[in-house]
């Protein structure tokens, strides 16, 4: 049971890393024809991936800690703290689903949004599992947000792919998407 937290654990750090290669990706686009337009929209595709990615390294920090406590507290017993934990937990996942629901995506990265709002709700299922004492409908309600998850990668490298990305930057999404699907398969 440890090792599948701390896996999801290290795919919460690893989905970071993704997002500053997207962050790093984008900004060096040539620029289009019209220099000034593409250079606006590049500064957007820019600030959003950044908001992001900063939205999900806050939020993926608070929620690491507090699975931490919680299986803390279920090994004490102390269903008291676990509860109050996940209570957090709910309040977190809110206010990241709340700020998502408030940014506006590049056109080209709205499915890729939508996806990730999807893994959010997800989380916030699961987590509503885990509030009424049900873990089994909890892992099921994560491995669907581990799926959309996945989904969003596929999306992103879809929209680099149509940017012309870099090789490498390809390779490390299809890295990532690897991984993200082999962590899926050990959970069923």
């Amino acid at each position: 049971m440890r090792e599948k937290h701390s896996r999801k654990n290290s795919v919460i750090t690893a989905a970071a890393g993704i997002f500053c290669a997207a962050f790093i990706f984008l900004s060096v686009l040539p620029a289009p024809s019209r220099a000034q337009e593409g250079q606006m929209q590049q500064e957007y595709l820019n600030a959003y991936l950044n908001s992001i990615n900063t939205l999900q390294n806050q939020a993926n920090k608070y929620l690491s800690n507090i699975a931490d406590g919680v299986r803390q507290a279920a090994s004490r017993q102390n269903n008291t703290m676990r509860q109050a934990l996940l209570t957090e937990g709910k309040k977190i996942i809110a206010a990241v689903l709340e700020e998502l629901s408030r940014m506006q995506p590049p056109d080209e990265l709205r499915i890729y949004h939508t996806k990730i709002i999807d893994m959010f709700i997800y989380r916030n299922l699961a987590n509503n599992a885990l509030l009424e004492n049900n873990p089994a409908v909890a892992e099921r309600f994560y491995k669907q947000g581990s799926l959309v998850y996945i989904q969003a990668l596929s999306e992103l490298k879809r929209v680099f792919e149509s940017y012309s990305a870099p090789q490498n930057v390809i390779r490390d999404l299809d890295k990532r998407i690897a991984y993200e699907n082999e962590i899926l398969r050990q959970m069923r």
